[in-house]
């Protein structure tokens, strides 16, 4: 999986607006990903397959990765912060 996370960053990154490092992702839609991941390597090293180069992006997109950080984005567009003095 080390080898991995340039890919998954670099899917993320095109995937969310704004990038990960500003927006940040969903731990939920993360982890489904990350499962999903998992799950179609298991299947493709039985099969003696090769890893897809756009497999990241399948399995962020099959995450609703773009659409959960857009739901977060606009919610923390309509946040007002309380300052107390």
């Amino acid at each position: 999986m080390e080898r991995q996370v340039a890919s998954m960053l670099s899917s993320l990154n095109e995937l969310v607006p704004g990038g990960v490092s500003r927006n940040g992702v969903s731990a939920r839609q993360l982890f489904l990903a990350i499962r999903r991941f998992l799950m179609t390597i298991a299947e493709l090293d039985i099969e003696q397959k090769a890893i897809p180069l756009d497999l990241w992006t399948e399995c962020n997109q099959y995450a609703l990765i773009a659409e959960a950080a857009a739901v977060a984005s606009s919610e923390k567009k309509h946040r007002k912060l309380k300052v107390t003095l």
